[in-house]
């Protein structure tokens, strides 16, 4: 399996998660439990987002440049972001601040996840091939 493989079936599972504290947000449910929601979420994301940078984005430098500029340098900002809005609704935020916070979290993130699917890691395929795609995902207990 190719680590963008890997990372793609992960989306898919952030995605599931986002949709249902996206649907507990719209209900105005209890804050604790949106509180817990965004807790069983953080650690796999956060993981997911350190893998990335230890494996899938050094090669992607070297083969188009920009360590801070360029599509990397926008999904490194990105994931400063999204880790600070992780921190934040993990906390114990208020119900309004928990809504506010999440709305722009959602929205990033989904954007994120949107860019990486249909840009970054078609462009990975081409650039990088599925061997050493494969041997990324081999390294990832590694990693992190």
């Amino acid at each position: 399996m190719r680590i963008i493989d890997r990372f793609s079936r992960e989306h898919d599972a952030f995605v599931v998660q986002l949709d249902g504290l996206r649907a507990d947000v719209a209900r105005g449910g209890d804050v604790r439990a949106a509180i817990e929601g965004m807790r069983v979420l953080a650690e796999p994301l956060l993981k997911h987002a350190a893998n990335e940078e230890a494996l899938l984005f050094p090669d992607l430098v070297l083969k188009l440049g920009g360590e801070t500029g360029g599509p990397v340098g926008v999904l490194r900002e990105e994931h400063v972001i999204i880790h600070g809005q992780v921190d934040h609704l993990s906390a114990e935020p208020t119900r309004a601040a928990f809504d506010q916070v999440f709305t722009a979290f959602d929205k990033i993130l989904r954007e994120h996840i949107a860019k990486e699917e249909e840009v970054v890691f078609p462009l990975s395929a081409q650039l990088l091939g599925d061997e050493r795609l494969s041997e990324m995902n081999e390294e990832i207990p590694a990693a992190v």
